[in-house]
């Protein structure tokens, strides 16, 4: 067996092993696994659920609980964010859970969220 082939498997292994242990942290404390968006548009369900605090690295979030292709994530959002606002505000005249496509432009610090009504 090579090194290269040796070493593949090793970060392969290391890999999957990582993320499982962060899925078994996350579902620890309570939290699905944490949803980013793909560049273009994502329907996603925003549940009508108290949404919970975290402070990280970033500061404080409130993490909604949202469906992706028939999958739970958390999906975390400053509260001084429009989309914040525009969560909070749906999900107020709704009453219940809310459909949207989120309209993801550009990556990085250049990122940025639109909605549209689903």
């Amino acid at each position: 067996m090579s090194k290269e082939n040796t070493l593949d498997k090793f970060f392969e292994g290391e890999a999957k092993r990582v993320k499982d242990e962060r899925k078994k942290q996350l579902k620890q404390k309570g939290y699905a696994e944490f949803y980013t968006p793909e560049v273009g548009e994502t329907h996603m369900t925003v549940k009508y659920a108290m949404p919970r605090i975290v402070n990280g690295k970033y500061g404080s979030r409130k993490v909604f609980r949202i469906i992706v292709n028939k999958q739970e994530f958390d999906f975390g959002l400053s509260e001084s964010s429009p989309l914040y606002r525009y969560f909070v505000r749906s999900l107020a005249n709704a009453k219940g859970d809310v459909n949207v496509v989120l309209v993801r432009a550009g990556t990085g610090k250049s990122t940025k969220y639109d909605v549209k009504e689903a």
